[in-house]
């Protein structure tokens, strides 16, 4: 495959998985789907762990948290990736994911 086949089945497959997400969430009773950016997660990882369980209603946070601090303690130097996109390459995005 070229890079730019690879590129164009990327930006395919995210509008696809996006649009089954979105047909798909509608069909989940009130009170079964939470959803949260990744940004707020990574603000407040064990927080957006808490609301979760509230919102899902579901028992044993108080339990479970000792385990996810940990595990998140044990990846606190994790770096998220970054990428230097041309303006053309930005537009592209855009205009796929519109």
């Amino acid at each position: 495959m070229t890079h730019k086949e690879i590129e164009d089945f990327l930006l395919a497959s995210y509008r696809l998985m996006m649009a089954n997400t979105t047909a798909t969430s509608c069909s989940c009773p009130p009170g079964r789907l939470v959803e949260f950016s990744y940004e707020d997660f990574r603000g407040q990882r064990v927080g957006a762990l808490e609301k979760t369980y509230n919102q899902l209603g579901l028992s044993g946070f108080a339990t479970a948290r000792p385990l996810m601090e940990q595990e998140i303690g044990a990846n606190d130097d994790y770096r998220t990736n970054t990428y230097a996109l041309s303006e053309e390459e930005k537009q592209r995005v855009l205009a796929a994911w519109a």
